[in-house]
């Protein structure tokens, strides 16, 4: 097989369609872009019996999740709930004329 006029043909037909079936999706998207609004297209083709076989591919970021975590760990700290569960933490409330717990 090769690669030929129609085959680009297609591609091109295959993009033009895939974009205006996705047009109310693309254009909620751009409105919502704060940052460069990217669309990534992908064409595949793929030798087959009958000919070429093309498939198109969109892609597109409707909405943008941002969300961070940061945890800072010390291996080398003793957890106080550990030690207290041990018995090595004592725990005192108040003055001098309190009783320990």
């Amino acid at each position: 097989m090769n690669i030929g006029e129609m085959t680009v043909d297609q591609i091109s037909a295959g993009v033009q369609s895939v974009l205006l079936d996705h047009m109310k999706e693309l254009k909620e998207a751009y409105a919502a872009s704060e940052e460069p609004f990217t669309i990534s297209i992908t064409a595949k083709i793929k030798p087959v019996p009958e000919g070429n076989r093309i498939d198109i591919g969109l892609n597109f970021v409707i909405g943008r999740v941002k969300d961070a975590v940061i945890r800072i760990v010390n291996e080398n700290q003793m957890s106080f709930l550990d030690e207290f569960k041990k018995g090595n933490v004592e725990i005192s409330v108040g003055g001098s004329d309190h009783e320990p717990m």
